[in-house]
């Protein structure tokens, strides 16, 4: 009898443990990594600079270019947040509303970025960005394994 309730307690135990609430991505973005967006994009800029070889004027205007798109992800975290306090979901409509906007987001940074590089930088920035993807493809791929 006591052998069984102390499995019982043991099962119980486990199974409250394996159940951890995991933080929501959109609360833990600040601290994502362990880095606030600000010293993200510092990160970033300094890869850019390093890998492309930019010159002083080109890292002023990527440093406001990358404030510029991380501005518009805060506002579309915003409101997805917003959304989710209310304990609402997104429409299908909302979500392909956010879907297309972070899309043109993205257009218009590549469409700015390519009037600050020049061509050559231009082509080692797409193909470092297609390394990166190739290499995230990978992981989920992994993943889904």
């Amino acid at each position: 009898m006591k052998k069984g309730i102390l499995m019982a307690l043991l099962v119980v135990g486990m199974a409250a443990t394996a159940q951890e609430k995991m933080p929501n991505p959109a609360e833990a973005s600040e601290t994502q990594m362990g880095k606030s967006p600000e010293e993200r994009m510092e990160n970033e800029l300094k890869k850019l600079t390093k890998h492309l070889s930019l010159d002083a004027k080109q890292v002023e205007q990527v440093k406001t270019l990358l404030a510029n798109r991380q501005e518009k992800r805060n506002n579309m975290r915003e409101f997805v947040k917003e959304k989710r306090e209310g304990d609402q979901k997104l429409t299908a409509e909302q979500k392909a509303e956010f879907k297309d906007r972070a899309k043109a987001n993205k257009a218009q940074f590549e469409k700015d970025l390519q009037a600050i590089l020049t061509a050559e930088q231009l082509a080692k920035w797409k193909s470092i960005q297609e390394k990166r993807m190739a290499k995230m493809k990978e992981k989920m791929e992994m993943k889904g394994n």
